[in-house]
């Protein structure tokens, strides 16, 4: 509950991908923790995902964000840090209940233009305030949809698909998730997709076939 309250009170003044970095867990004067944790402590401690908390007077920078639960036995991991989850999940979220629309409509370029075109305004919005990293958008995020997801190959019957991308701690290294909106249910699972290191604003043709094929043949 302390935890929660902490992320929500920063939550009103700082954008949610960046509170957890800024923002340590410091508790109230005269409270004290039961066991005293040293530096080196709490560095090992987050390393294993355990967020500590600190006892002083005048708070100041740190260099240690709020961890997940993950262990960081991956060194180039971005999920281990709290604030990159949370901006997936409200990312996820939004996309989900923005996109379900989609089901209403006549399955073709249209539709699908008009999915793409929102989400990528969502995106642009999202990276315009600083959630994601890169000099241009092509290395930011990317968003997918058309004949390669939902066309006669890689479509399925009574089905509607995206894919986006977006990268939270280097530029080009996307965190990628495939959204499928069904009648009964809209889902998003994550994808691994390659780049390949060619010119800006050629994303969708960066995208390695095999992956595309393998999500149009009913992997998620």
């Amino acid at each position: 509950g302390a935890a929660a309250g902490a992320l929500a009170r920063s939550d009103e003044t700082t954008p949610l991908w960046a509170a957890a970095a800024d923002e340590a867990a410091v508790l109230r004067p005269l409270q004290r923790p039961a066991v005293v944790v040293t530096e080196h402590e709490r560095e090992r401690l987050a390393h294993l995902g355990v967020n500590t908390l600190l006892t002083t007077r005048s708070p100041g920078p740190h260099t240690l964000s709020a961890r997940t639960m993950m262990p960081d036995t991956n060194a180039r991991s971005d999920w281990r840090y709290l604030s990159v989850r949370r901006l997936a999940l409200f990312i996820e979220a939004s996309i989900l209940r923005g996109t379900r629309w989609a089901l209403l409509e006549r399955a073709g370029t249209g539709t699908w233009t008009r999915v793409r075109a929102q989400v990528e305004a969502f995106l642009e919005a999202l990276d315009q305030e600083g959630a994601f990293v890169g000099s241009s958008a092509a290395e930011s995020y990317f968003v997918i949809c058309d004949d390669r997801l939902n066309g006669l190959q890689g479509g399925t019957p009574g089905a509607f698909r995206l894919l986006y991308g977006f990268a939270a701690l280097r530029p080009g290294e996307f965190r990628a998730f495939l959204v499928t909106h069904k009648a009964a249910l809209s889902s998003a699972s994550q994808v691994s997709v390659n780049r390949l290191f060619t010119a800006e604003r050629r994303v969708e043709e960066e995208i390695q076939t095999a992956i595309l094929q393998g999500i149009g043949g009913g992997h998620e």
